[in-house]
Order: structure tokens, then sequence, then C-alpha cells
């Protein structure tokens, strides 16, 4: 059980944290082609090609760039999300005791034969 829970905690934290990075990573990249309009006439499209040319084209979508500059023409330069409640799944894997994940893991039979025996019913009408 402390062999699933440290996996699953580990997993979740490095795809949050792989995600966050490169979500980051572009808007200080945006930013910056936001910096550069003043210097020319870079816009959110021009700023898009720019990035994908180097990143590739499914680094960033184009309608993310244009949300980004919107956000800095209105003043907003904070780059870091709020936090959302709900979101940190890894905080609940870690609130959860080892016999938390033991017991659940050994009712999976029983629930899917409930589940089965009802037509994919999962709780009682």
């Amino acid at each position: 059980m402390v062999f699933l829970k440290a996996f699953l905690v580990l997993s979740f934290s490095l795809f949050s944290i792989a995600i966050e990075r490169d979500v980051i990573h572009y808007r200080y990249i945006a930013l910056y082609e936001f910096d550069r309009q003043f210097e020319g006439q870079i816009n959110s499209h021009v700023a898009y090609e720019n990035i994908t040319s180097v990143y590739g084209e499914n680094s960033v979508s184009y309608s993310t760039v244009r949300r980004w500059f919107e956000h800095f023409k209105a003043g907003n330069f904070e780059l870091e999300d709020k936090p959302i409640p709900g979101r940190a799944v890894t905080e609940y894997i870690e609130s959860k005791q080892d016999s938390f994940w033991y017991d659940a893991i050994h009712q999976l039979p029983e629930r899917w034969s409930w589940v089965i025996e009802n037509d994919g019913g999962y709780y009682e009408d």
C-alpha cells in the first residue's frame, strides 16, 4: 500500500510540475513578446508565430497567446495561477492513511460485482 500511495503522489506531482513549468515558461515568453510590441508591430498573432517557430506547432495555441496578451493589456502581469480549491490532488492523496488505500483496493471486487449485477448502476436507487 505504501508503494501504491507513493507512486500516485509522485506521478501526480511530477505531472503537475511538468505542466506548470511549461505553462509558466510560455507565459514568460508571451510577456517578452508583449513587451516587444512597443519596439515594432508585434501583436498576439506575430507572438504566436514567433513562439511556435522556436518551440513547435503544438507548444502553445494561438488562443492562449491572445488571452495572455489581453491580460497584459489590462495591466495584469501576474504569471502564476491563483490557487483553485480542490485542485491539489497530491494533497488529497497524502492526507489519506495507508488503511484507506488498502480498504479501497480490497473493496473493488465487491463493488464491481455490484455494478455488474445492477446493469452498470453503482448506487442503490
